[in-house]
């Protein structure tokens, strides 16, 4: 069947396999020290998203408008932002992590219409108001309004329609993503409709990714991979702006825990979990594919991983 927008894969997903898991993440630890996960399945995703994608369209964000994405990592983060591709409009993801100066900069570089985030990320707004000077519909997700920005819950109606979505053509823009900015200034890609169905193939096709595995995804932006590919994104309980402070044994937890088949992240994060693992003899027999990037990685590291990932296999790819 020929894809007409990127968000018909979230959609036919539900409709295959409506009580498989989606998204879980960490909402807490019991007095064992066990994490607590807090979960949705693909129909409650793709309901959600349609009740986003009709609340941010009533509120004005059209198709082809870009939205800056300043979210938490949660069930919020995917279902905004595939409402965002179903409506047209395109979601632009920058590294938080990166230095301020250089988060202005890719802001200003891409001139968003919309901005979505969390309460405290709204006061950027006031704080520099020539850098979002561009911003006409800003939207808060949490609790909290700020500024007179609309909560999205309040936007949001109870029950409603399924949101039809907008046919988009191959080299409509779908998304703009920023790298790090670990190798030199911070680079903005924007990803078209037709080369991100292409990198789907090649993931599926290419790398065996199947629907109904599970992925860990150590760089957020692409988390959004995964429900277009059928699979469940497990969220570490990490800071995403400071990796190197990572809990190891919260990882292996996760990675155990919910047979994670797939993980893409820094080699900053396979560095500290290496360390933590092989003293301990720690396996991971789960694991099919684990990708490195966005910095070098050294020799030692792969090694490290032939024993610790008995079943799979590491890849290193570069640029997105």
């Amino acid at each position: 069947m020929e894809i007409k927008n990127i968000a018909q894969t979230l959609t036919d997903r539900a409709q295959v396999a409506p009580d498989s898991l989606a998204i879980s993440f960490t909402s807490g630890y019991d007095k064992q020290g066990q994490a607590i996960y807090s979960e949705c399945s693909f129909k409650e995703l793709n309901d959600l998203c349609d009740r986003y994608a009709h609340a941010l369209s009533d509120y004005g964000i059209k198709t082809g408008d870009r939205v800056l994405m300043l979210v938490s990592p949660d069930i919020d983060l995917i279902s905004i932002v595939f409402a965002l591709a179903k409506m047209g409009a395109v979601p632009v993801v920058i590294d938080p992590g990166m230095p301020r100066k250089s988060y202005l900069r890719c802001v200003q570089d891409t001139e968003p219409t919309g901005f979505i985030g969390i309460p405290k990320a709204h006061l950027l707004l006031k704080l520099y108001p020539k850098t979002f000077s561009t911003i006409t519909h800003p939207v808060v997700v949490g609790k909290n309004g700020m500024f007179g920005a609309p909560k999205i819950s309040d936007l949001v109606q109870e029950s409603c329609q399924p949101f039809e979505s907008v046919p988009i053509g191959e080299d409509d823009e779908v998304a703009v993503a920023f790298t790090s900015g670990s190798t030199g200034v911070p680079k903005g890609v924007v990803f078209h409709q037709g080369a991100f169905l292409a990198q789907l193939d090649l993931l599926k096709n290419e790398m065996g990714i199947q629907p109904g595995e599970v992925d860990m995804p150590g760089l957020f932006s692409l988390s959004l991979f995964g429900p277009a590919l059928g699979l469940a994104e497990a969220f570490p309980d990490m800071d995403i702006t400071a990796p190197a402070t990572l809990d190891p044994a919260k990882l292996v937890q996760l990675i155990h825990r919910k047979g994670v088949n797939n993980s893409f992240g820094s080699p900053t994060i396979w560095r500290i979990l290496a360390e933590y693992c092989e003293p301990r003899e720690i396996k991971m027999p789960s694991i099919k594919r684990i990708l490195m990037s966005g910095a070098p990685v050294q020799p030692y590291l792969l090694e490290a991983y032939t024993k610790i990932v008995e079943n799979g296999e590491v890849y290193t790819p570069y640029g997105a």
